[in-house]
Formats: C-alpha cells, sequence, structure tokens
C-alpha cells in the first residue's frame, strides 16, 4: 500500500467481521441501503455495526471510518486507489495543490 496511506499508530483497532463487511461495502462506495441488502441485514443493522466500528475507530463519519480501515489496512482499499488515480489521469477528478 502506497506510504501515504498509512497511519501512525502502534497496532490498528479490532473490529468484528461484520463491522469490517460494512465498511468494505461503504469503501465501494455502495449506500446504506445497497450495503445493507448485500449483508441481508436491515438499514437500521447496518447503521448500528457501523456506529460501533466508527466508535471503535475513533471516526466522525462512515466515511471517515472507511478511509481508517483502508490506511490501516483492515479493509481492502487497492481498488479504490487504483480507481482514483485512473480518474485524475483522465482529468475526471483534479488533484489539490499541495
Amino acid at each position: 500500500m502506497n506510504a501515504m496511506f498509512r497511519v501512525a499508530r502502534a497496532e490498528p483497532p479490532k473490529l468484528t467481521r461484520s463491522q469490517r463487511q460494512a465498511l468494505g461495502h461503504i469503501v465501494r462506495g455502495d449506500t446504506i441501503d445497497q450495503a445493507a441488502a448485500a449483508l441481508q441485514i436491515s438499514p437500521w443493522s447496518l447503521g448500528d455495526v457501523l456506529k460501533r466500528a466508527r466508535l471503535r475507530l475513533g471516526a466522525r463519519t462512515n466515511t471517515h471510518a472507511a478511509a481508517l480501515a483502508v490506511a490501516w489496512g483492515i479493509v481492502d482499499g487497492e481498488d479504490v486507489i487504483r480507481i482514483a488515480t485512473a480518474a485524475v489521469s483522465l482529468g475526471l477528478v483534479h488533484r489539490r495543490p499541495q
């Protein structure tokens, strides 16, 4: 994984299998309804799973939790990185000046 996506922390937080699966759907861009349907649970139950994942990760939002999970290697984000890189190279999105 690209070094700019690593997070300085001694050990990644422990997430349950359902939390990792739920965050994986968020990383891929699924809506709550899409992710809940794929996981065969209610949107309310998915919200609870994501809330507990946010607490363990110290995240404020689902997107923040997904980004942290990718950065810590808890959830695979390689596809997201390739898609983002391709979108930048095609001029579909622009990088922020640093």
